[in-house]
């Protein structure tokens, strides 16, 4: 759950962003008196959850095409996509990833 302290954490600040609830909103809603401290939140108004979410490593961006096919070309059909190249870059930039990536290939039985 990093860089969350713990499923509930990422699960309330998920719920938050995901829902658009408004900074003064939120702000109000940690304020209730054992909120922050029951629910074992990291955060304890909205300015401190975005410097969390700001400190996540970024990935590589989605790109999108547009395609047709010759035969039917009232049809268009959207592809998504990543770069490769980005995506293991991010991966390897990760610092969460540093002590689980193996540069060689290792011998399993």
């Amino acid at each position: 759950w990093s860089p969350f302290r713990s499923e509930m954490d990422w699960r309330v600040a998920k719920w938050a962003i995901q829902e658009g609830v408004g900074h003064n909103a939120f702000n109000r809603f940690l304020s209730i008196e054992g909120t922050v401290e029951r629910l074992g939140l990291s955060y304890d108004n909205m300015r401190s959850l975005m410097q969390i979410i700001d400190s996540v490593p970024s990935s590589a961006d989605w790109q999108s095409k547009t395609f047709v096919f010759q035969d039917r070309p009232e049809e268009e059909h959207l592809i998504q996509y990543r770069d490769p190249c980005e995506a293991v870059q991010a991966l390897l930039g990760n610092p969460l990833f540093a002590d689980q990536v193996v540069y060689k290939p290792s011998k399993l039985f």
